[in-house]
């Protein structure tokens, strides 16, 4: 499981979590990291839907989730990336 402290990295630009057997679902914390521009979540069990909160990642450039258990609607804030 990811946990939610993982939003105390506040200046991380780029996250790849491939590959760690890791399950649960992601947290909403992951969405506060501000200066993130590359996101990479593949190669693990997460399971749920991608939080809408996905649009507050203004600056991410790159998103890339492959072989996860994540099932669900796209969420429309992609949009506003």
């Amino acid at each position: 499981t990811l946990p939610p402290e993982i939003s105390e990295f506040r200046s991380l630009e780029e996250l790849r979590i491939t590959n760690n057997e890791m399950t649960g679902e992601l947290p909403d914390e992951l969405f506060d990291l501000g200066s993130l521009v590359t996101l990479t979540i593949g190669g693990n069990d997460f399971s749920g839907t991608l939080s809408t909160k996905i649009g507050q990642l203004t600056g991410l450039l790159g998103l890339f989730i492959f072989d996860t258990l994540m099932d669900g609607p796209i969420p429309s804030e992609i949009g506003e990336l």
